[in-house]
């Protein structure tokens, strides 16, 4: 199978032929929180520099696993002598397009003794996927700005569950997955126990129920005719339903004649591209305002600045667009401000806590926005 692509000067690419450089990270990936050692395997995009290039986007491809053992969990099962085999159903063909690969990092979720390892799934899952992320960070070779978290099967159930219950991560892709674990009562990957047993297990391992929580966008992908007990296709489609609904971001494609894996060569060429753009587009909209030959077609405007003197932010925007600002719309301007200060509106004073949220949990959600556009903290009182 050949796959063609376009680089960001527009030039195609061959993405079934994939240069790599790999870093295979042995017990050295992180540790997580309560020191069980994480494993996985780095992959650079050709060419890589870290001292000309710097940190990379990331993409981190992984598939939970359950295991009974701290032990067995740690165990290291990747190798620096297999070969690199780019497929089309991997997140490797993303090298070519400048992205750092962390693919299939353990994420193990471990109960020893009498302990159910999910009866702390989310807990583990976002603990291992942290230190992940925080080594990629600490290497200088991740962009903490820009991760992004992808999987198939209980790779994509993975994958909305992070969105769920963390910041980790900027956007998702979720493959055939399962999100509802109602639908799937009588037991679902290595867990033996019904949803009659264990109905909180089954609950909050579900991120259906938290769709109200993922507030960055994510990428439903899923065959038509998945024939997969634990992932019908009602599971992307309800989940779809549901954040559309509560106002967040995401796209559903289904594709024809599709089981749990894709197989044809343009059910796999669609997938491909819908991925790479759903990554990129973020990533583009940025460096359109960044680039200094297309300055026109935007105009940043700072919040405090309008409140501060907004007729000259008014002018500063007229003159960015080379339009005319009169004296009589000045005028009137200042005559309306005085009129009704702060838009007519009193003093409105704001707090998380009010709303049941953390201040700093909120403000991270928004770190990189704020780096980005040089954004100063500001006070409670509006």
């Amino acid at each position: 199978m050949r796959a063609v692509g376009r680089d960001d000067h527009g030039a195609q690419v061959d993405l079934s032929v994939v240069h790599v450089q790999r870093v295979l990270a042995v017990r050295n990936i992180g540790k997580r929180a309560d020191g069980l050692d994480l494993s996985g395997t780095l992959y650079l995009p050709p060419g890589y520099d870290q001292k000309r290039d710097g940190a990379l986007p990331v993409l981190m491809w992984a598939y939970p696993e359950e295991f009974k053992s701290a032990k067995a969990a740690a165990q290291v099962t990747g190798s620096p002598y297999r070969f690199t085999r780019p497929a089309a159903l991997s997140a490797l063909p993303f090298l070519v397009r400048g992205y750092a690969v962390l693919d299939n990092p353990s994420i193990p979720i471990v109960g020893e003794g009498t302990k159910e390892p999910n009866d702390t799934y989310v807990d583990q899952l976002v603990a291992g996927a942290k230190a992940a992320v925080d080594e990629l960070v600490r290497r200088g070779v991740g962009d903490r700005d820009r991760m992004a978290v992808g999987g198939h099967s209980y790779g994509a159930f993975m994958t909305a569950n992070l969105l769920a219950h963390s910041d980790l991560f900027r956007a998702g892709i979720a493959r055939s997955g399962a999100y509802n674990r109602t639908l799937t009562p009588f037991s679902f990957q290595a867990e033996e126990r019904t949803f009659w047993e264990v109905p909180d297990t089954y609950m909050t391992m579900s991120p259906f129920r938290y769709a109200d929580k993922i507030n960055e966008p994510i990428l439903l992908i899923h065959g038509i005719d998945d024939d997969n007990s634990g992932t019908f296709p009602i599971q992307s489609e309800r989940l779809f339903q549901a954040i559309k609904g509560l106002g967040g971001t995401a796209r559903l494609v289904m594709l024809p004649y599709e089981a749990h894996g894709y197989r044809a060569r343009e059910s796999v060429m669609h997938m491909l591209w819908e991925s790479d753009r759903w990554l990129e587009g973020t990533r583009r909209m940025i460096a359109v305002g960044d680039d200094a030959g297309l300055p026109e077609p935007i105009h940043h405007v700072h919040h405090t600045a309008l409140v501060a003197d907004p007729v000259a932010t008014v002018a500063a925007l007229y003159t960015h667009f080379d339009l005319e600002f009169t004296p009589a719309a000045a005028d009137a301007m200042r005559r309306y401000a005085r009129q009704r200060p702060r838009g007519g509106y009193g003093p409105r004073d704001y707090r998380f806590e009010d709303h049941g949220l953390d201040a700093a949990t909120e403000r991270g959600k928004f770190r990189g926005y704020t780096a980005r556009f040089g954004i100063v903290e500001e006070g409670f009182t509006a």
